[in-house]
């Protein structure tokens, strides 16, 4: 897990938590397993430990399909969830896990009236330990012909998340097997790693040699599963989280109680213990995670008199949870006022709890006190929601700090307000100083772009030959062109990838001209990141080589309707996804029903549900299982009047079957 993932789960008996969830229910072994099934001794074992249940009190449904809510809740219990503990510690890590994670749940449920938020604590505690990540989310409630449908899991993907439990995502990168399976081919690309070490340590096994990636798994196959990983993994409780594993020389450590100052100057919180009544102040990450009042915030939403929570990352808050003081009025945040001229005194900061970084502003002014020079600079910062927001900060000049402008060296006379500023710092110091000149040509390839909201000018990140990145903004007077562009183009008719040449004064762009070309990619989606105004695919071609295709606000792509895994061919503008054609992996669905008509390519099924036919396809790899025995049965064993569960995906409106389970003859 990385360094966010280091979090105030910690800190135990710091908040009050209350329970959310119900206890596991009295252990009672299903009715419908026989003795002889070949999975009744991990059924009974994991039933038993309540790690899994039965749909019912007698009956566990040996063949049904498991949800992603089902999915979170045995990951949960699997990796320690114990929603009936009575421990503090547990509760406040809980509690914890869900305040920290629940805006992002939010987001992906807000609109979804099948989600389950009875399994919002688990899956709040599977993003707390890396076993989720954002883009799970959007698996459990898809969205199919208008409908809101379950998904359920393949054998493939369900490896990926075992093998995140045991905080093996990078040991199963790196892993190469000595042998394939024989359908290796149909296994997802950026599936195979965790496919082949899950079989490794001997969570999953194939069969005559096939592994069968895309077949569902069942109850009964998750309980042998689960059964199996209950040797590995390392249960977390509220007691021993530790984040996971350290990092380099790293060194975490915690520390609460109230808050006593907030200082926007130099962006650090005075934290006094309420028991010992030590004081510390401490710096801000940049990116460190804020929490107040269960609500992602940031760091202006701190103020002097709340209660708080927070770990540290080399004696620096990368997460701090905050709520306002139980009792009395709410403190107000006291600050320093870094252009009020009124210089803060930071000799009580030691200096070695700073590590060295780089920041980028405008000069706001330079003066002097004593012998001393300082700048104030407005800097730009990210919050814990990744949004970009600017602060004034005030630095000291270090007396051997060198001062360059362009490339010619100078002094701090000349530093003149309006000036773009590059600093290395440390704490308040500032160690290097390098002034923009005014008037630049750059020439480089569009990395990104985005909107200002208030202004509605748009900010262009350009790389050009020398590796260095340029944050441009775009003014209502910018002249813009576009090589093939019918008509007068606008700033966001530039493409990212487009080749552009650029004259800025400053970080102002006077004129910008473009050049970019339309193409296909045929690729293997691996990451889809959605948010408001923008979207992204990360995907992988047929070489191996992967990479992030924005799409942009107007185009005809809903994001989604994709799903990691698929195989599409992207239409590109330059870089910029204009429309996606899903060639293969459309989302699985479920029907039950009795077979009506069979031909030498498809099954004419009846829904039980809704008596309604639907004609589907099949080939050679679709998979035929008897659901009494678990056995693997032919095409040919298939007849008319059957009772069976169909598992299909609909592909450019076809819909084909990758797995039927007989139910009765």
């Amino acid at each position: 897990m990385n360094i966010a993932k280091k979090t105030a789960a910690l800190i135990a008996g710091l908040l009050a938590a209350t329970m959310m969830g119900q206890a596991v229910a009295a252990y009672t072994f299903p009715d419908d397993v026989p003795a002889s099934h070949w999975a009744y001794a991990s059924i009974d074992k994991v039933t038993n430990m309540g790690i899994m249940s039965g749909i019912t009190v007698t009956e566990f449904d040996i063949n049904g399909m498991l949800s992603m809510f089902d999915t979170a809740r045995i990951l949960a219990r699997l990796g320690g969830y114990d929603a009936s503990s009575t421990n503090q510690e547990d509760a406040t890590f809980y509690q914890y896990c869900y305040d920290k994670h629940f805006p992002l749940i939010q987001q992906f449920s807000a609109n979804l009236s099948r989600w389950q938020h009875d399994y919002d604590k688990e899956i709040a505690f599977l993003l707390e330990l890396g076993v989720f990540i954002d883009l799970d989310l959007e698996g459990f409630v898809v969205i199919m012909d208008g409908a809101e449908r379950y998904y359920a899991l393949s054998r493939a993907q369900i490896c990926v998340f075992f093998a995140r439990l045991l905080q093996a995502d990078d040991v199963a990168h790196s892993f190469v097997p000595t042998d394939l399976f024989t359908d290796d081919g149909n296994i997802d690309s950026s599936l195979k790693p965790y496919v082949y070490y899950m079989r490794h340590i001997g969570i999953v096994s194939g069969s005559d040699g096939y592994f069968y990636p895309k077949e569902s798994v069942n109850r009964a196959a998750m309980a042998v599963m689960a059964d199996k990983m209950l040797a590995l993994v390392t249960p977390v409780s509220g007691s021993n989280y530790n984040g996971g594993n350290t990092q380099g020389s790293a060194t975490y450590g915690t520390f609460s109680g109230r808050i006593v100052q907030v200082h926007a100057s130099f962006k650090a919180v005075e934290i006094q213990n309420l028991v010992s009544g030590e004081k510390k102040l401490f710096p801000v990450l940049n990116n460190a995670a804020i929490a107040i009042n269960g609500q992602a915030n940031s760091f202006s939403g701190l103020q002097a008199g709340m209660d708080a929570a927070a770990v540290l990352l080399n004696n620096e808050i990368s997460d701090i949870v905050a709520v306002s003081a139980s009792g009395g009025q709410q403190g107000q945040a006291v600050t320093q006022n870094p252009s009020g001229g009124s210089i803060p005194n930071l000799n009580y900061i030691d200096s070695s709890l700073l590590e060295l970084a780089v920041i980028e502003g405008t000069v706001k002014s330079v003066r002097t006190v004593g012998s001393d020079h300082y700048l104030d600079v407005l800097v730009k910062l990210i919050n814990s929601k990744s949004e970009v927001y600017t602060e004034t900060r005030t630095f000291i000049i270090d007396p051997n700090c060198p001062i360059t402008r362009g490339v010619v060296n100078t002094d701090y006379t000349d530093i003149t307000e309006g000036d773009m500023v590059k600093l290395t710092i440390a704490g308040s110091t500032a160690y290097t100083v390098y002034l923009e000149e005014k008037y630049r040509n750059i020439v480089g390839t569009v990395l990104s772009k985005r909107a200002v909201e208030s202004t509605g000018m748009g900010v262009i990140a350009v790389k050009d030959a020398n590796d260095r990145t340029h944050e441009l903004v775009t003014t209502a007077e910018t002249i813009v062109t576009r090589t093939g562009f019918p008509g007068i183009p606008k700033w966001s008719d530039i493409k990212v990838g487009d080749t552009a040449e650029i004259s800025a004064e400053y970080d102002k762009i006077i004129s910008i001209g473009a050049t970019g070309s339309r193409n296909f990619a045929d690729v293997t989606i691996t990451k889809i990141h959605i948010e408001e105004g923008f979207s992204e695919i990360t995907a992988v071609d047929a070489l191996g080589v992967e990479k992030a295709y924005p799409i942009v606000p107007g185009v005809d792509v809903d994001p989604y309707s994709l799903r990691i895994g698929y195989q599409v061919r992207l239409g590109l503008d330059s870089q910029e996804v204009e429309n996606v054609l899903v060639l293969s992996g459309g989302p699985a669905e479920v029907m039950t029903g009795h077979i009506r008509h069979i031909t030498s390519s498809g099954l004419a099924i009846q829904d039980s549900m809704t008596q309604s036919y639907r004609t589907v396809s099949y080939d050679s790899n679709t998979v035929v299982i008897n659901g009494n025995t678990g056995l693997r049965m032919t095409l040919g064993d298939l007849r008319t009047g059957m009772s069976v569960r169909a598992v299909y995906s609909t592909v450019n409106s076809v819909p084909h079957i990758t797995e039927i389970t007989v139910l009765a003859p």
